[in-house]
């Protein structure tokens, strides 16, 4: 928000804005460079109100409003996706979307930018400065900031991530993830669940994902008690159609109704390769190279 001295002919300016956990305010008359002070808070929900607090002091100070910033909406480009969506691993093509990516006025060509100049640190610290842009709501910045700012980013969107799913959390971070902007071209995916309710859920929110075309390895750990029916929107292809590496950890008796299952999913026109521990030859799965889990 850009702020202004109601009585001030010199017109003194006060800027103040907040991206993610950090505050930025910034003093100056028109033509100066001014003083700029920075507020890093331990939380989103501590620099709201500082931010908040920031506000109502200038108004103190005698000074009014002149312009409140909206983030411009992020676009997508169906053509671009599915281009992604068509062969995920090949570099090129996040190079097409990296350049498109950079003609649009939004937060993600910075980061761009950030990641084409290999300023690593500047990037992880582009993605936490715009967490409501990249990650759909500031509830869903609070899920999902820490987990993603570690995973791989390309072009401005999340390419391989790990989350792990407790039973408190575990579904609503879940469901951030399928719905957050950043996410929608995830190529691989590990999820650790802490119980069967936190898999089924992660399953179901990933079936209704845009990154489900694009995703092509899904690595989950199950070695937990889960109800049948919990893995059905994995096995008929809901989740993840276009699967070409499916890793699983379970406990070892419940190999083979996996691979029965398998066998007679849609996944078996794609699946390429299964991570199994003890690894199986199955006879149902011919094309599957079947191997130890390596997550």
């Amino acid at each position: 928000m850009l702020f202004e001295h109601a009585q001030d002919p010199a017109r003194e300016l006060c800027r103040i804005e907040r991206d993610g956990a950090r505050v930025t305010i910034h003093h100056h008359r028109t033509g100066e460079q001014g003083r700029l002070e920075v507020h890093d808070l331990a939380s989103f929900d501590d620099a709201r109100a500082e931010y908040d607090r920031q506000i109502v002091a200038v108004y103190a100070r005698g000074y009014r409003l002149v312009r409140d910033w909206v983030d411009p909406p992020l676009r997508y480009d169906a053509r671009l996706e599915a281009m992604i969506a068509e062969e995920p691993y090949d570099e090129a093509r996040w190079l097409v979307l990296a350049d498109w990516v950079l003609t649009q006025d939004d937060v993600r060509a910075e980061i761009v930018r950030f990641e084409q100049g290999r300023r690593t640190r500047d990037a992880a610290e582009a993605y936490g400065q715009y967490p409501v842009a990249l990650f759909g709501g500031a509830h869903e910045a609070q899920l999902l900031t820490r987990p993603l700012s570690v995973a791989e980013w390309q072009a401005g969107h999340v390419r391989s991530c790990e989350l792990a799913l407790d039973a408190r959390y575990g579904g609503e971070v879940m469901a951030a993830f399928a719905i957050a902007p950043a996410t929608r071209l995830v190529r691989s995916l590990v999820l650790l669940p802490s119980d069967g309710d936190v898999v089924a859920a992660a399953l179901r929110a990933l079936a209704s994902a845009p990154c489900r075309p694009v995703l092509r390895r899904l690595a989950i750990d199950l070695r937990c008690e889960y109800a049948p029916g919990a893995l059905d929107p994995l096995f008929d292809g809901r989740a993840a159609p276009a699967l070409a590496t499916l890793e699983l950890k379970t406990p070892p008796d419940d190999a083979p109704t996996i691979l029965e299952r398998l066998a007679g999913s849609p996944l078996r026109h794609t699946l390429r390769t299964l991570g199994l521990a003890p690894p199986h030859v199955s006879a149902a799965l011919p094309d599957v190279a079947i191997r130890a889990p390596q997550f």
